[in-house]
């Protein structure tokens, strides 16, 4: 049955309608199709295909065709042809930019053989365009009649120009598209596989700064041990003292108890004799020396539980720092005071302290953390102290004030310095100028995120190779108004 086709004026009007409509579809190949049905009856044509190189080989495929009533589809049987076989029609398209062919009975004979030997339909007429990307021809788009011999006219010429024109800007879209989706899908993954890294990246974090502080505690328990252990022995031999003092009184009591008995039984006036035992006694069991000795025995034991008292109360408020994640009321000058008394033995070997503390308020802050931060740098003082092996002790001066919205803490020692190229990397994580198994590396950091993290503050260093190191501390008088208001 022969189509009826449409005039120049339907013609646009149908082109102008269909472009409309072109930016209404989703699927790519929905749009294919649609113009294909509508070039084919347009033209009149039977049959109405597209042909795609697969990119970087030289296969071609019918990807894409539409058939009019009664003709056979012939696109599954149109697949994997090499474009070697096709040479002539690639040469004719290039020199003439397109093929019309209103005979295909008129061609060269062996193109026509050619034609046979790909199984290719038999055609009376047909009109191809190549579709471009650019200037790399990607595939082509042709019109067929299987039944007339057809001269096509201008209109459909310049309708199967303008739509291969259409295809060449969809194909690259649908490119692009696969493309983006691919990206996606290796943006996908490699965000999953970043994912996965953080995750293990955040544990591994966790357990170095576990490890730090464990090892932090490690350190610090053999000298916490060391000043318990000091007034503890000099309270356990005064107490094994005063056991001794107590069974020579009493052997006095006892002779006291004898005389008093003696005297009531026989009613004896002259006592010398008795009296003179007595004054033996006491000069053997030193009764005086005993008497005088007690209240200074009692009095160093008091000092020496007050002392045990003091270290056990300062070692429970610092242990706090794996207990409170809340903010509460902070004392800096008393937490300076229980993270000296904590790191007393990693200090008095090498460094004597000047605390100049101020009169400052109390603030709001995460006290175990900061105490942390406080023993962190004083033990990295005592230890630059050590490293710079003077022959008389160094000097920690430790001073708070207040300053504006903020409370102040400057530590200050006369150890090795730090080295002006590693003054801007010495709150990274893991960067460490000791050596190797003497420091992770963790504790300015640590140090760095406590006071700017957690409490808004600021940790600032300066310092000078062989002279020494200040480090300034600065926490916010009211961060806790600060946080409640973000």
């Amino acid at each position: 049955m022969k189509e009826e086709k449409v005039s120049k004026k339907e013609l646009d009007e149908i082109i102008r309608q269909d472009l409309n409509n072109f930016f209404d579809f989703e699927d790519i190949n929905e749009v294919i199709n649609f113009f294909l049905e509508n070039i084919g009856k347009l033209t009149g044509a039977s049959r109405v295909h597209v042909f795609l190189l697969r990119e970087n080989t030289n296969i071609m495929d019918n990807t894409h065709e539409w058939c009019g009533p009664e003709v056979q589809p012939q696109k599954e049987k149109l697949q994997n042809i090499p474009t070697t076989s096709l040479a002539w029609w690639g040469e004719k398209m290039q020199k003439e930019r397109y093929i019309q062919i209103e005979d295909v009975t008129k061609l060269p004979e062996e193109v026509i053989k050619e034609i046979k030997n790909l199984n290719l339909p038999q055609d009376k007429s047909i009109l191809i365009f190549p579709i471009y990307i650019g200037t790399e021809m990607v595939g082509s788009i042709g019109t067929n009649n299987a039944r007339e011999i057809t001269k096509w006219r201008k209109e459909d010429i310049m309708l199967l120009d303008l739509v291969s024109k259409i295809f060449g800007n969809v194909i690259k879209r649908k490119r692009v598209e696969e493309a983006l989706r691919t990206s996606e899908e290796a943006l996908k993954n490699k965000n999953n596989e970043l994912t996965a890294a953080f995750s293990l990246l955040k544990q591994t974090q966790a357990q170095l700064i576990h490890n730090e502080k464990l090892a932090g505690i490690g350190q610090l328990a053999a000298g916490v041990a060391h000043e318990i252990n000091n007034p503890l022995g000099f309270v356990l031999s005064n107490f094994d003292m005063l056991k001794k003092y107590v069974q020579q009184l009493s052997r006095v009591v006892e002779g006291y108890m004898r005389f008093k008995e003696v005297v009531i039984q026989k009613n004896i006036t002259d006592l010398k004799e008795e009296l003179h035992e007595i004054d033996q006694l006491e000069k053997k069991n030193h009764l005086n020396f005993i008497l005088g000795d007690f209240e200074d025995l009692i009095k160093e034991s008091r000092e020496g539980l007050k002392r045990v008292e003091e270290i056990v109360k300062g070692l429970r408020m610092f242990s706090r720092v794996d207990q409170i994640n809340e903010l509460e009321e902070y004392d800096l000058n008393l937490g300076i005071r229980t993270t000296l008394l904590v790191a007393r033995n990693e200090i008095k070997y090498h460094a004597i302290v000047e605390e100049i503390l101020e009169d400052i308020p109390i603030i709001f802050a995460n006290g175990g953390k900061v105490n942390q931060v406080l023993l962190n740098i004083l033990v990295n003082a005592a230890q630059a102290i050590k490293a710079k092996s003077m022959e008389e002790p160094g000097v920690i001066k430790i001073r708070t004030y207040e300053e504006g919205m903020n409370v102040v803490c400057e530590i200050e020692d006369d150890g090795i310095g730090i080295e002006k190229e590693n003054l801007h990397k010495i709150f990274d994580p893991f960067f460490t100028t000791k050596q190797l198994g003497e420091g992770t590396g963790l504790g300015l950091s640590i140090a760095y995120e406590i006071i700017t993290a957690h409490h808004n503050g600021e940790i600032l260093v300066d310092s000078e190779a062989g002279v020494g190191a200040k480090f300034t501390i600065k926490i916010p008088k009211n961060y806790k108004y600060m946080a409640q208001g973000d």
